[in-house]
């Protein structure tokens, strides 16, 4: 082991003899080096951090929390006060959908003013829900009169505005593109006209016709339309009867209905209406009725419902389902509604209710993949729409050209039971066309 030990050491040292020998040979043999660049010393950065995504421009009416706050000028005393229960029919939606936890993330509130549908209150009404409450739309605004009011003044401001309860001739002109901040459920009350008074001449033969209306931009409607309409259809207007909403004495009006010698009476008010309807009969009218939507049911269905010869002498036509269908869509409205307001009218909530589902399934379409919401993402999804079917609304549709959104009605005839449909949903004059299937 000692032999083998040294035998290690002597090789180390011969090893470490040569290695020296052959550095200093080097050294003494070489050129001058050529110089090296200097290194750039490296320091330590952090590394450049990615930019962060722009957080999105806030939009009024839509909180950090997502709440989206809605508002609405509804009659709730004066004589249309029966249009309470429309806004209570859509509340009663919306707060399902809140107790649920909202939609995509968003919540809802409404807000509504009562202006008793005098249009100088509406006026009050739009200035506060838009400058002051600071609404992320105008949500079913009731009245043709209050929206005629502050009609420049929405479209001055540009202001975000769903399905008002007011004639859309008011604010569509069919032919005409749209104006983009408004999108409605109605459809135009020139065609509801059109298509109850063409049924009339051709299924029931009416020749002559006396047309009843209020003074104001609803009533105008109906005479106007029934104007435009008669000679084509071979129809005479034997008496414009006009009268104003504030009217309390109905019975001249009643008497010249009768004294008419009209085969059919066009009903085109809301206020007082019931009341010629009865004072006409009182005055021996035997004649057909041609009425507006107000008396699809509740308080003035129930005015005229038991006069004489009323009952299978009536007639209407909706552009939506009613309260009375047994449409499994609106399972969740009659029990909804019924339980939170008892006392309330289901013919009129129903619209109210129609609207908000609308509203809400319009929201869920336009945040399903996690963009926030936006008046532009909402419009987008509207146009989109195409013969959609939601609650009671029967073949809502909306295109670049046209955003009315009912564009179908039916024909119903009241009988002992209540109203009973005498056609399907069909399209109304001049619509079809705008339907963009």
């Amino acid at each position: 082991m000692a032999n083998e030990t040294r035998g290690r050491s002597n090789w180390h040292r011969t090893a470490t003899l040569m290695s020296a020998i052959c550095v200093l040979a080097a050294a003494c043999s070489s050129t001058t080096p050529t110089p090296q660049p200097t290194a750039t010393p490296q320091t330590s950065t952090a590394p450049t951090a990615a930019p962060s995504p722009t957080p999105p421009e806030p939009v009024q009416g839509i909180s950090e929390s997502g709440e989206i706050s809605l508002g609405a000028w509804i009659a709730q005393s004066g004589p249309l006060a029966i249009a309470a229960n429309i806004g209570n029919g859509a509340q009663a939606y919306l707060d399902t959908v809140n107790d649920a936890g909202g939609v995509n993330g968003y919540t809802f509130k409404f807000t509504v003013i009562d202006d008793g549908a005098d249009p100088t209150k509406t006026v009050v009404a739009a200035k506060q829900l838009w400058e002051d409450d600071k609404v992320f739309a105008l949500f079913q605004p009731y009245g043709s009169g209050p929206f005629a009011a502050v009609k420049q003044y929405i479209a001055e401001n540009d202001i975000p505005t769903l399905f008002p309860g007011a004639n859309p001739d008011l604010y569509f002109t069919i032919g005409e593109a749209p104006p983009a901040n408004i999108f409605g459920y109605l459809p135009p009350y020139s065609a509801l006209v059109d298509q109850l008074v063409t049924w009339a001449a051709n299924d029931l033969g009416v020749k002559k016709l006396a047309v009843v209306h209020t003074n104001e931009a609803f009533g105008q409607a109906g005479i106007d339309s029934a104007n435009a309409l008669a000679e084509s259809l071979g129809i005479e207007i034997v008496d414009d009867i006009g009268y104003d909403a504030t009217e309390t004495n109905y019975a001249p009006f009643g008497r010249r209905v009768a004294e008419s010698g009209a085969d059919a009476t066009l009903v085109w008010g809301i206020p007082g209406s019931p009341q010629i309807i009865t004072a006409a009969v009182d005055s021996g009218y035997t004649g057909k009725w041609l009425l507006n939507e107000a008396f699809r049911g509740g308080f003035f269905l129930g005015q005229i419902a038991e006069l004489a010869g009323v009952a299978g002498n009536s007639y209407l036509n909706l552009y939506q389902l009613q309260a009375f269908s047994d449409d499994p869509a609106l399972d969740d409205f009659k029990s909804v509604f019924a339980d939170k307001y008892p006392d309330g009218d289901p013919m009129y909530a129903l619209a109210g209710w129609t609207a908000a589902e609308m509203l809400v399934k319009a929201v869920e379409e336009a945040t399903a993949d996690g963009s926030p919401l936006t008046w532009e993402s909402l419009q987008a999804t509207f146009l989109k729409w195409r013969n959609v079917n939601i609650a009671a609304a029967v073949g809502i549709s909306y295109t670049e050209q046209q955003h009315i959104g009912a564009l179908k009605a039916q024909i119903l005839r009241l009988d002992a039971a209540g109203w009973t449909a005498l056609t399907d949903f069909e399209f109304m004059p001049g619509l079809e066309e705008l339907a963009g299937n």
